[in-house]
């Protein structure tokens, strides 16, 4: 949960007019703010977007960009997955490859419980 501003909508506005109507650099306005000069720049993004609803504690554009970023944490987890899989699916042909072709096994199953094969594929020899 993010802090309570400090500074008032009018406040606000008239950092972000400085830096649009005044001429002003955003780094003078910060200093002159005791804000950081990002901060100010997410101001003036929000004011461009919307001048008459922005700075009113409706937070709508929060709400979205934190949905944003769930959802583009979500699409890199199912992109993982996915890349997992792949390499699962390719050890396990490699695998049943083998035991196709007839290749001796090594007896031992638990090798291959993992990958659901029927026989374990043979020891590799040095």
């Amino acid at each position: 949960m993010g802090r309570r501003s400090e500074f008032t909508r009018e406040e606000k506005i008239a950092a972000v007019k400085l830096v649009e109507e005044g001429g002003r650099s955003v780094l003078s306005v910060a200093n002159e703010y005791g804000i950081h000069e990002n901060t100010l720049g997410k101001l003036r993004r929000l004011y461009a977007i919307n001048p008459e609803s922005a700075f009113t504690g409706a937070s709508v554009g929060d709400s979205t960009e934190i949905e944003n970023e769930r959802l583009k944490h979500r699409i890199r987890e199912l992109e993982n997955e996915v890349d997992f899989l792949k390499k699962c699916r390719r050890i396990s042909r490699r695998a049943r490859s083998k035991i196709r072709r007839g290749q001796e096994t090594c007896g031992q199953s638990w090798h291959c419980e993992g990958m659901r094969l029927p026989r374990c594929p043979p020891p590799r020899l040095l």
